[in-house]
């Protein structure tokens, strides 16, 4: 399929949820009954940003395996144009915490306390002792989605090369379906940070990949788009009502329905793509967001509560006009940091990797 450019926006979306859930609804102090308690309490939907990250992950992921299977280079390629898009940034991150925390002040040192063993990190494990644990160091803590994230690419390639015919899809569903059990069945962090309690957002992305390249499929919800855009406002409306009356993070059914809700949305993108319809979606704020969202993402968090606690105030919390102030300068730091990682270190190694291209012979399984 060729590049639908509606996808860096839905990225841009994705990152611009959880900038918002971490930088101004678990940080801001207000009093009950105000306008900005409101505008908190509404903001309690961002929450899903990684969710929304995992989708668009078996989307394009799943797409772009699904496209070049049977190929010669199949598995070499794909493996190394993701070394050289995550491991980069990613171990640049995690020698700077080693660093740093062996010469920072000692009144700083306290930000970098509570990580879990290196060998977790290199080897993207750490999601499983922070089921037990917590997140440990700030600047680590979201390290757990990427965990996901690299054992997802790990799993997927054999799956799809392997797996075919009559068995993909069922596999597919049962990896979905067993994911709200799993959750069922986990108790505490562990139902929101471990891989296969995850695994219905990322495999609900591959099934729609899967959907998208079948005859006839875009053409058929292309005709009934009207209900397409009934399905997503009446998502919508449960997801609301499973955010503000009964759920919260790591729930049985939440994730379930939030993974259909994006997937849903990833669907809209598709149908009008190029169209007016899908216009926010182009918007070269948003697609800037979207291109940068991996340094945003790694980098956020850290940055926040440094920046924070040089101020003396930690945790990150927003009660005042100052702090307000601190909470928008950390902001600006990680977008000015994550521009430069993109545009001098990231986008360059990403285009090496990318020289080593997908053969044009097929080769059997």
């Amino acid at each position: 399929m060729k590049k639908i450019i509606e996808l860096d926006g839905i990225r841009g979306v994705a990152i611009a949820l959880v900038l918002i859930w971490h930088y101004f609804a678990t940080q801001l102090w207000v009093q009950d009954g105000t306008l900005l308690y409101y505008f908190r309490y509404m903001s309690a939907l961002t929450w899903s940003g990684v969710d929304l990250f995992f989708v668009l992950s078996g989307f394009l992921i799943g797409g772009i395996l699904l496209d070049q299977r049977g190929r010669s280079h199949y598995f070499s390629t794909f493996f190394i144009r993701r070394i050289c898009r995550i491991f980069p940034l990613y171990f640049m991150v995690l020698l700077l915490f080693v660093i740093l925390s062996k010469i920072v002040p000692s009144g700083l040192r306290w930000l970098f306390n509570d990580p879990y063993p290196l060998w977790t990190y290199v080897t993207f494990t750490q999601n499983y002792l922070m089921g037990g644990g917590g997140f440990g160091s700030d600047w680590l803590g979201v390290t757990w989605s990427l965990a996901i994230e690299e054992q997802f690419y790990l799993v997927l390639p054999f799956l799809v090369f392997y797996i075919r015919g009559k068995w993909f899809i069922p596999i597919l569903v049962i990896m979905i379906i067993g994911s709200p059990v799993a959750r069922y069945l986990v108790d505490g962090m562990g139902s929101y940070i471990y891989t296969f309690c995850r695994a219905d957002s990322l495999m609900s992305g591959v099934l729609l990949a899967w959907l998208v390249r079948r005859n006839g499929f875009l053409e058929f919800t292309q005709k009934y788009c009207h209900l397409v855009i009934t399905t997503f406002f009446i998502l919508l409306l449960i997801i609301a009502y499973l955010t503000f009356l009964v759920t919260q993070t790591g729930d049985v059914i939440n994730h379930f329905v939030f993974a259909i809700f994006y997937v849903v949305f990833i669907l809209l993108a598709t149908i009008y793509q190029g169209a007016p319809q899908a216009g926010i979606l182009r918007n070269s704020f948003l697609c800037w967001l979207g291109s940068r969202s991996y340094g945003i993402y790694l980098l956020h968090q850290g940055i926040s509560a440094t920046v924070h606690a040089m101020n003396g105030n930690y945790p990150p919390r927003i009660s005042n006009y100052g702090e307000a102030f601190i909470t928008l300068s950390a902001l600006l730091i990680t977008l000015v940091l994550a521009e430069l990682s993109f545009r001098y270190y990231e986008s360059p190694l990403i285009k090496l990797g990318h020289k080593l291209r997908y053969g044009s012979r097929l080769i059997d399984r």
